[in-house]
Order: structure tokens, then sequence, then C-alpha cells
């Protein structure tokens, strides 16, 4: 997804993470962004924009990211302290499964704090979905006697979504016309769908019966 770094001429570096979601509120995509540096800083994303990350510091941490070969179906942890309980009614309240999710690392002069100016730098280090999200309350006794959340984002890759999806296609009018416009080759599927065929019934077998017998007779009579 983006090029090597090479780092391989300092001694030292700073680093921090940028997170983007997007999630749903009252049906409209919102876009959430936020980092952990210490002062609010601009990337410039895959669209060619300039966007700015509010810096949260601390209270923002990813789990380790591997960096294998080849792309792979790791899970990533986004863990947000000291939510204010206020806040908690909005988080639950709007879908969070789903939410894609796209994690950057920066580099930075371990001296000057100026971001590093090399090739690939910020780089895009995960691009997924939120899988499942859990929330854990603490409440603080010493001073303000207020209650905070921590919110922890399991995020699953784009590779670990794909390797979930449903093959094949749905036999229905709608993804007939999805793959094929104007083809009307399921359009009576609605209608027969909850049909009921009565293949080797006894009803069936009597009719046959019936109908073999007046044959007979016939036969004899003539």
């Amino acid at each position: 997804m983006s090029s090597l770094l090479n780092l391989s001429s300092l001694t030292s570096v700073q680093q921090s993470t940028f997170v983007k979601m997007t999630v749903m509120e009252n049906g409209l995509p919102v876009v959430i962004r936020m980092s952990s540096h210490s002062v609010p800083f601009s990337i410039t994303e895959s669209d060619g924009q300039t966007y700015s990350y509010p810096a949260v510091g601390a209270l923002l941490n990813v789990t380790q990211i591997t960096s294998d070969m080849k792309a792979t179906a790791a899970d990533v942890s986004i863990t947000l302290s000291a939510i204010p309980n206020q806040y908690m009614a909005d988080i639950i309240a709007n879908p969070i499964k789903g939410s894609p999710v796209e994690i950057r690392r920066a580099f930075f002069n371990s001296t000057s704090s100026q971001i590093l100016n090399i090739p690939g730098n910020p780089v895009l280090e995960f691009s997924g979905v939120v899988n499942n999200f859990s929330f854990e309350e603490g409440y603080d006794n010493s001073g303000s006697q207020s209650v905070t959340t921590t919110a922890t984002l399991v995020c699953s890759s784009i590779m670990s979504v794909l390797a979930k999806r449903v093959s094949g296609r749905r036999t229905n009018q709608a993804d007939q016309n999805f793959w094929f416009p104007g083809d009307t080759a399921f359009n009576r599927v609605a209608v027969i769908a909850d049909a009921t065929f009565d293949f080797g019934s006894d009803k069936a077998n009597a009719v046959s019966a019936a109908s073999s017998a007046t044959t007979t007779t016939s036969t004899v009579n003539g």
C-alpha cells in the first residue's frame, strides 16, 4: 500500500499514530480523525486532499501492527481513554461495527519535532473495518470524582473481510438486473418461491391410479 521507509541513517526518531474512521450518524457519514501526536497535524490522504488531525496524545493507543512482506489478515485494537460520560450515549446510539478505519504512522525528527522529509512518510499501515467494540468505565475518586470510559475498537483488516465474503449470488430479479440489466429471466421467482409441488404425494398417486383404472375399463368394454 505504501513505499518502504528508509530510516537507516537516523539514530533516533519520534513517531505518532493517525487514525481516520468513518461512522454513520443519523444516516449520514461522519469522518472522525485523531492522532497520538502532541499538537494538531495535517496529513495528505489518498484523495490528494490535506486534512487536520486533532491531537489526543497518550489517550489514543493502537496495538502493534506487524510489518509483513505481503498483506495479512491480522486484527488491530484501537483504545480511546478518558472519554467523558456525556459522550457515551452518542457512541452507543450510532452504529460503529463495519465502520471503515485507516491507520497511518508518521515519523518526526527527535530534536526538532519536524516531520522527516523522506518518501512514503507518513505511511498507511492499516486499512479495515471495526469488527467489535467494548467499553470499560473508571471512577476518579480524587478531585473531580468523575466517571470516564475507555473504548476499545477491534478492527479487522481488508484481507480478513475478503476471507469471510459470501460467494455466489442470489437468484432473484434484483440481482439479475444488477448483473444483467433488462433480463427478465427471474421475474417469476417471487411468484413461485412459496409454491408447493406435490411430486410423489398420495394425491398425485391416487389421480394416476384412477386414470389407469379408467383406461383399463374402457379397453375391456371395447
